[in-house]
């Protein structure tokens, strides 16, 4: 059964609307509760947070609201609470499983009763009488009844700014999502997933907070107009809202860059100083720039041994030429252009 509260004194009609966690999974089956473009695509949250949505969900404890926004389609539309939604439907179709902590450990004896009935088993392995109790648990939604659908945008940017901040690759996901630029940066940055993560450029989490989708915008830029300050990145959005200039040499030269240091480090980044941001613009930066001038690098074990080599002066403060300056400007400005310049200079001398 679902039950409806209708409230007024808004700009648009406002149900707060509650529904059982079956008919939510049923909506959901059906297509009709659906999560916007602009929402983070990924799961973000930690094994953790699955347990502990399970053991609410089982213990009958009150979850925080779920945001949603309603259409005259019928479409239900996830603004906020999707982690909590999606996870919840999992849980009752059996995709998630109650961990089963050791009986010695502290966890386990800080809700003994819990984890002895529970413990190790899904959905299905639970006793009838508390299954027909998660099918009916009170999913509570704060529902906005309207077809404007820059009102759902700015309110979903107003909750997380108000509350758990959205990133800056989130926020632009949620301002540009139909841009050529966005467009671009978001199916490159699905083909390098497998690079980013296995190369230790970005973790598992950065990939699904956009960390990705960011990376790759900074070093298409880097690529079409050089080092740029971090900031600036928005303005390209906008010139590059309809069309992306010289996409496909763009998309060559970056596809060149990431081979090469495929090759300069076949085991990956994870030793070395470069699977740092500042670091991993700087190397992508001056690999691009080398390419431009000579179009022919260096046998990629000896760039190596050079890069290796400096980097570990820069960190332990030797005297090697330029490391010095180099570490200053992690100091003092690490995403200013300038900054980002001279650390671009300074490793492609040593290339």
């Amino acid at each position: 059964m679902t039950s409806i509260l209708k409230v007024t004194g808004f700009k648009y009609p406002l149900d707060v609307v509650v529904r059982p966690l079956d008919k939510v999974a049923s909506i959901s089956d059906s297509g009709n509760l659906t999560i916007p473009l602009f929402q983070r695509e990924d799961e973000v949250w930690t094994d953790r947070q699955d347990q502990e949505l399970m053991k609410s969900i089982v213990k009958g404890l009150k979850l925080p609201t779920i945001d949603s926004q309603k259409f005259s389609s019928g479409d239900v539309h996830l603004t906020n609470g999707q982690q909590r939604t999606v996870n919840a439907i999992r849980f009752l179709k059996g995709k998630l499983k109650i961990e089963k902590p050791k009986p010695a450990t502290q966890k386990f004896k800080k809700d003994k009763d819990y984890y002895s009935k529970y413990g190790g088993k899904r959905f299905s392995s639970l006793p009838k009488d508390l299954q027909k109790q998660i099918k009916g648990y009170s999913m509570i939604f704060s529902e906005t009844v309207s077809d404007d659908e820059e009102e759902e945008r700015d309110y979903y940017i107003r909750v997380n700014t108000l509350g758990t901040n959205l990133n800056r690759a989130e926020i632009n996901k949620a301002y540009y999502f139909d841009t050529a630029f966005w467009k671009l940066a978001h199916s490159l940055s699905r083909k390098y997933r497998n690079f980013y993560e296995s190369f230790a450029v970005l973790t598992d989490r950065q990939i699904g907070r956009s960390i990705d989708q960011l990376t790759t915008e900074e070093c298409l830029v880097l690529i079409q107009q050089g080092a740029q300050s971090s900031g600036k990145l928005g303005s390209y959005y906008q010139q590059w809202g309809n069309t992306v200039p010289n996409k496909n040499e763009i998309v060559s030269e970056l596809e060149q860059v990431f081979n090469f240091i495929k090759k300069v480090f076949p085991t990956g980044l994870a030793r070395t100083r470069f699977n740092n941001p500042n670091n991993f613009y700087a190397l992508v930066g001056a690999i691009h720039s080398n390419m431009k001038v000579s179009r022919k690098l260096k046998n990629p074990k000896t760039v190596n041994n050079n890069l290796t080599r400096f980097m570990s002066s820069v960190y332990n403060g030797t005297t090697a030429i330029g490391s010095k300056q180099y570490w200053e400007t992690l100091q003092e400005g690490t995403k200013s252009k300038k900054h980002r310049q001279d650390r671009i200079r300074i490793l492609c001398s040593k290339i």
